[in-house]
């Protein structure tokens, strides 16, 4: 099991994966074509032996990094092959020197919500814009202090 990009033969099984996790977003193969060619989008794909089980969608926003999505295959999960993804997705963005990491996931999604605490991200609020007619959470991951540098006590 391996973690590489996406390439445009990827994008239609994809387009699939997404369809199933995120029907609110518009996941045509087109819409998808032009992500992959964003230079501040990177499109991850989990493969085993038998094709891609999951993915990780990252943008760079100046200097914050964000998840838009993460998915793993349902006959696939309870595997910590989420857990993977983040954590590829993490360490990606860091070597990108990004101060902070964000995403968004619905409020009642619980198993996102403990995978995501479980690397440090914390709740930042709760967002005005709806899922589905779902609330909406914003949560985030500082990766860098102000306070990191020595301060001169001279």
């Amino acid at each position: 099991m391996n973690i590489t990009e996406v390439e445009k033969e990827d994008l239609e099984i994809v387009k699939r994966l997404i369809e199933l996790e995120f029907s609110y977003f518009n996941s045509s193969v087109e819409n998808l074509r032009e992500r992959l060619e964003n230079p501040n989008i990177f499109l991850f794909k989990l493969v085993e032996r038998n094709g891609i089980i999951g993915f990780v969608d990252l943008e760079l926003l100046d200097s914050i990094g964000r998840v838009n999505a993460i998915s793993v295959v349902k006959h696939r999960r309870g595997k910590r092959l989420g857990e993977h993804l983040l954590d590829f997705g993490i360490n990606f963005l860091k070597e990108k020197n990004v101060s902070e990491i964000k995403l968004i996931v619905k409020a009642e999604n619980r198993v996102a919500k403990s995978l995501y605490g479980k690397f440090g991200f914390h709740s930042t609020g709760i967002l005005s814009q709806k899922i589905e007619n779902s609330t909406v959470e914003e949560m985030s991951l500082p990766l860098k202090s102000i306070f990191s540098r020595p301060r001169d006590l001279s």
